[in-house]
């Protein structure tokens, strides 16, 4: 029976097993080329080093985390329920992860904190769409003519609690679904275009 060409996404599946099994800390290229009965060169032709193998493996992780924001970024709705929609999502995604899956939660975070690339494109990415559904609002009349990047940076900045790793041991919480809403209440009186009349 012919061998199958060793790919990027078998690579990236063993490198998130062997990150599994080891740990960030002892994980390394041999385990890896090892669990694929290939010798490590041949990871290397397509990750030159052991930093971009795992930068590769979270990034894999945050565009699979992005999936059903990219969703919602698309559907024809309106901005303000596709705000909520979408800042929900990125609460959501996120604790599931970390309940579902502590251990490989912990993983990712960890090695996302040691790719600034990967992780500045994230974050990047998060503003851009953010800055997306606030220039839909102005343009449907339904949020304030101000500059569409710096609310989309407060509005993340707002929301830091909802998604940042750092406050992942609060997501358990039993208000912690009341609290976002609280939040999202404020916020839209803040940047809707109704209550600078009244």
């Amino acid at each position: 029976m012919a061998k199958l060409p060793l790919t990027k996404e078998m690579i990236l599946n063993s490198a998130e097993e062997v990150l599994l099994r080891f740990g960030p800390a002892k994980a390394n290229v041999q385990d890896i080329a090892r669990a694929l009965n290939v010798s490590h060169p041949v990871i290397y032709r397509h990750y030159d080093s052991k930093a971009k193998l795992w930068d590769a493996v979270v990034e894999r992780w945050l565009d699979r985390a992005s999936a059903p924001l990219n969703d919602i970024l698309n559907e024809p709705i309106s901005s303000d329920i596709k705000l909520y929609r979408w800042l929900e999502a990125l609460f959501k995604g996120k604790r599931q992860s970390a309940i579902n899956e502590p251990e490989l939660y912990a993983i990712y975070t960890t090695l996302a904190a040691q790719s600034s690339e990967v992780l500045h494109q994230h974050i990047t990415h998060l503003i851009e769409d953010t800055t997306k559904i606030i220039k839909q609002g102005v343009d449907e009349g339904v949020f304030v003519k101000d500059t569409p990047e710096q609310t989309a940076l407060a509005i993340l900045d707002a929301f830091t609690r909802f998604y940042h790793p750092a406050h992942v041991n609060e997501w358990q919480n039993p208000n912690i679904d009341k609290e976002f809403n609280a939040l999202w209440d404020i916020l839209l009186k803040g940047i809707t275009y109704h209550s600078y009349l009244t």
